[in-house]
């Protein structure tokens, strides 16, 4: 199998995606120095409390810190490289890595958060159900991706003030009511990308909440340190 991969990355290389530089065999997607170098989360125990007050939720993770600037940025927006395989390859890495911490545990469903239909046209995939098909495929949990609409095109939340970002969301979501008998006493898992405020998973949760019997627990690849 190994030479097969060799015999293949020698005829269509790889590259990684954040440096540019060739992937090697046992590589895929990111390079290993690029790797060493992604701002990871040693401890996430404090991260539940940027949903505190907010809405009620179970428990919070993310893989890595966003901070603007960094080569990260070239990875949490290769969604505009149109590269779906990106996210759902860091999909496969937090439910491995997530996984071994018991996270989710008595997960139901993963819920990613939606995007309207513009967005969908322009980038050509939503990044964040790429994530949790990427998760569903190592740990078998359903993806629920008919649960939530969005139905506003709004200004992206990575240029906006606090106070904007959460008046951006309001009222932006739909909860499907064909699927609130259906997803009744669940624990759902609400998939993000980028997690900043908070504001965007807030709106999702507070409608999935509204669900009798139903947690909500959060997971995202990267969250922007505070202050935001």
């Amino acid at each position: 199998m190994y030479l097969v991969h060799a015999l293949l990355d020698f005829l269509l290389p790889r590259y990684c995606v954040i440096c540019g530089e060739r992937l090697m065999t046992d590589e895929d997607v990111i390079c290993v120095m690029c790797d060493l170098k992604l701002p990871r989360i040693t401890d996430d125990s404090r991260l539940i409390e940027r949903f505190y007050g907010k809405m009620p939720i179970e428990r919070v993770s993310s893989l890595l810190y966003y901070n603007k600037g960094e080569p990260m940025t070239e990875l949490l927006y290769s969604k505009y490289r149109h590269r779906r395989d990106v996210p759902r390859y860091m999909g496969h890495r937090m439910a491995k890595e997530l996984e071994k911490r018991d996270f989710f545990k008595d997960i139901d469903g993963l819920v990613p958060v939606p995007l309207s239909s513009r967005r969908i046209r322009e980038r050509g995939y939503n990044q964040s159900e790429e994530m949790a098909r990427g998760i569903s495929d190592v740990l078998g949990i359903p993806v629920v991706n008919d649960c939530l609409r969005r139905d506003t095109f709004m200004v992206s939340q990575t240029r906006l003030w606090s106070m904007e970002r959460k008046e951006n969301v309001e009222g932006s979501f739909m909860l499907n009511p064909e699927k609130t008998e259906q997803l009744a006493g669940k624990h759902l898992l609400i998939i993000d990308d980028v997690i900043t405020t908070g504001a965007t998973t807030t709106e999702c949760g507070k409608l999935l909440v509204s669900i009798p019997g139903v947690k909500v627990s959060v997971l995202s690849l990267a969250i922007k340190k505070y202050p935001f």
